[in-house]
């Protein structure tokens, strides 16, 4: 259910009924410290000069997919809609993960090696668990930017003008399933 005309926030992380009683019984996500899980393991990489994002989007993304032998779509890759990029690896490459109280921590580590074999640095107050996420489409406030798809031949060929340019619009995406 996208509002593709405001700002829209989900979480990089999947909550089970624990996380629902937390919030009716505190009015707030604060202090929750029940189970997690996710399908995707997001990278945020926020730049003050948004060619060098994109240039480090790019080494990360081209880094874990020659790694883990994907097809570049496998990913999911997105503008922000201000001055970055979040590149979304499948965590089904890992196996069936359940959900754990630790498992933000976890995925933190897990991002922060991969970050720095790419040579890459990134934000990692993505991993706090109940930290928001920006949604896909959803518009920035302040540069009234979507945060927009990239498929890998766009994230990897495009000039950040040209994609600065598709974050004009929100545009209809399929999300890839589990890679072979």
């Amino acid at each position: 259910k996208a509002e593709t005309h405001r700002e829209c926030y989900l979480s990089a992380f999947q909550f089970g009924d624990d996380f629902r009683e937390h919030l009716e019984a505190n009015d707030t996500t604060k202090g929750f410290n029940g189970l997690c899980h996710a399908r995707w393991l997001w990278f945020d990489l926020d730049r003050d000069n948004l060619d060098d994002a994109l240039n480090d989007a790019r080494r990360l993304a081209a880094f874990v997919v020659d790694r883990y032998g994907l097809d570049g779509d496998d990913l999911l890759a997105f503008f922000s809609g201000s001055k970055g990029f979040h590149i979304g690896l499948p965590l089904s490459l890992c196996g069936d993960l359940r959900p754990t109280g630790e498992f933000n921590k976890v995925c933190r580590r897990l991002a922060e090696g991969l970050a720095s074999a790419a040579g890459v640095t990134i934000d990692s107050g993505v991993f706090d668990k109940v930290r928001l996420f920006r949604a896909p489409n959803s518009t920035h406030s302040k540069t009234s930017l979507h945060k927009r798809r990239l498929g890998f031949d766009e994230l990897l060929s495009l000039k950040t003008s040209a994609i600065v340019g598709l974050a004009a619009a929100p545009a209809v995406f399929d999300v890839p399933g589990n890679p072979p």
